[in-house]
């Protein structure tokens, strides 16, 4: 069928069907639009064509999505990493929604990452990670249950580096090359590796000085991601399942902290101890601290 075509049907498979459709769902209308009938713009040297059946069907689906009431995402158009680098340009990536969904599969978990964070950069926009999985034999050859693991555990360490990476799927559960389970429902060991990371410990705190005051903009750092404490030096952050969790405290003026999370369940108190200070950042302090007391005063 044409462009067209698979537009007004797709649009009419909606509206004619919403029991089918619940608040949350995900829909792509078009999954790999490149294997079908719009063809790949790879080979047919029609990009620009590419991109606006792309939007296209973003906003007729988002629309008929509206006029049935469902609140779902229809913006996750996968496609192969090569289509997308060709495709998704910063405008492109826009009319979207700011997401580019990659199917990816490559060698080491090093490129993997590296591919990911230079579609962040040409796009403009954050990554769902649509399909990836090992072992893919042109690529990976043969592997062994405790190769496998271990090469997704590294890419998935890589990959949650990367803060504009908002979602990631596996590919497959079972009956491919890449299965986590056997035929009976025996798991792999890639599975606890995959739980240890879709299923993260989330660690709470607090951050003072010396004085048990809240000390703002705190970087927390657990080596995947990290974040800034707030203004009552609260803090939130994910991390790995696994047998030992670290954390790296540091905030302009004090001391950088490290320690090991022995207890994820129980919120944090960490208090950070002043730098020692030369005369002219003391003199800086003062006047701080003096400007500050203005303010509150006023």
């Amino acid at each position: 069928m044409s462009r067209g075509q698979h537009l007004v049907k797709t649009e009419n498979f909606i509206l004619d069907h919403p029991f089918l459709f619940e608040d949350g769902d995900i829909f792509t209308a078009c999954p790999e639009c490149e294997n079908g009938g719009p063809g790949d713009p790879r080979r047919n040297s029609d990009v620009r064509g590419h991109r606006q059946f792309l939007i296209d069907e973003f906003w007729i689906t988002s629309n008929a999505f509206a006029k049935i009431k469902r609140d779902v995402r229809s913006n996750l158009a996968s496609m192969n990493g090569d289509v997308a680098r060709l495709v998704m340009d910063r405008a492109t990536t826009k009319a979207l929604g700011g997401i580019v969904t990659v199917d990816h599969y490559v060698g080491t978990p090093a490129k993997l990452a590296r591919d990911l964070s230079d579609l962040v950069e040409q796009s403009g926009g954050l990554i769902v990670l649509g399909e990836t999985g090992v072992p893919i034999p042109d690529i990976h050859g043969r592997m062994n249950e405790r190769e496998q693991a271990l090469w997704i555990d590294q890419a998935l360490a890589e990959v949650a580096r990367l803060d504009a990476v908002i979602g990631v799927n596996y590919w497959v559960n079972v009956g491919g090359s890449t299965e986590l389970w056997s035929s009976s429902g025996v798991p792999r060991e890639g599975v606890a590796i995959l739980k240890k990371y879709f299923s993260p410990q989330f660690v709470t705190g607090f951050v003072t000085d010396a004085q048990s005051q809240p000390v703002r903009a705190a970087r927390v750092d657990s080596g995947y991601r990290d974040t800034m404490t707030t203004e009552s030096g609260f803090f939130e952050i994910a991390l790995p399942s696994d047998d030992e969790l670290s954390l790296k405290i540091a905030a302009p003026g004090f001391a950088e902290q490290k320690l090991v999370v022995r207890n994820p369940d129980e919120p944090l108190n960490i208090a950070l101890q002043q730098r020692q200070l030369n005369w002219w950042q003391r003199l800086w302090a003062r006047l701080g601290d003096f400007f500050r007391s203005l303010t509150r005063a006023d």
